[in-house]
């Protein structure tokens, strides 16, 4: 596909199950991207992009259930547009469907022997 979407994000908040008016429901929780760059005096700067994410059927049921604020995840899903009308505009909000996702554990301090 071309809208796939594979990131690393880290979790800005636990996740958060939405009841649908037909019964059904999601998860959604912000991740965080950073991106970082330098200026053109050189001064390094670090920007946070946050995406929303949302889980839905048994992945959202696993997501709600193990994930928590602050969890590095690894992310695959696709890129998702939902329209709303607001004020007699529309507004377009752009979000992520995941497919499949990966708790990343950190890696283990090595014990240094004496």
């Amino acid at each position: 596909m071309f809208n796939d979407i594979t990131l690393v994000v880290n979790l800005a908040s636990d996740p958060e199950r939405v009841s649908l008016k037909n019964g059904k429901s999601y998860v959604k929780c912000p991740g965080i991207n950073n991106t970082s760059f330098k200026d053109s005096t050189g001064k390094k700067f670090d920007e946070p992009l946050y995406i929303p994410l949302h889980f839905y059927g048994v992945i959202g049921d696993i997501a709600f259930e193990d994930l928590l604020k602050g969890d590095k995840v690894l992310i695959k899903g696709t890129l998702k547009m939902l329209k709303k009308e607001e004020k007699g505009n529309f507004k377009r909000y752009y979000y992520i469907a995941v497919q499949h996702f990966e708790i990343l554990k950190p890696k283990e301090e090595e014990v240094n022997e004496i």
